[in-house]
């Protein structure tokens, strides 16, 4: 999904358009979202070790 940006040393109607995955890396560098919907921000959970009975561990 694309999401647009500016950045606030630019004109207002210059825009630039980056992936979701990006967002996060130009708004270090001082661009803004100018979409209506901001950017989800998810994490993924690490897959779970399976639990192991007393036995298996002997």
């Amino acid at each position: 999904m694309a999401v647009l940006m500016k950045h606030p040393t630019l004109p207002a109607d210059q825009t630039i358009e980056v992936s979701q995955a990006s967002v996060r890396a130009h708004e270090r560098m001082g661009w803004i979202v100018v979409d209506d919907q901001a950017p989800e921000t998810t994490s993924t959970a690490g897959a779970k070790s399976p639990r192991r009975s007393p036995k298996e561990n002997d």
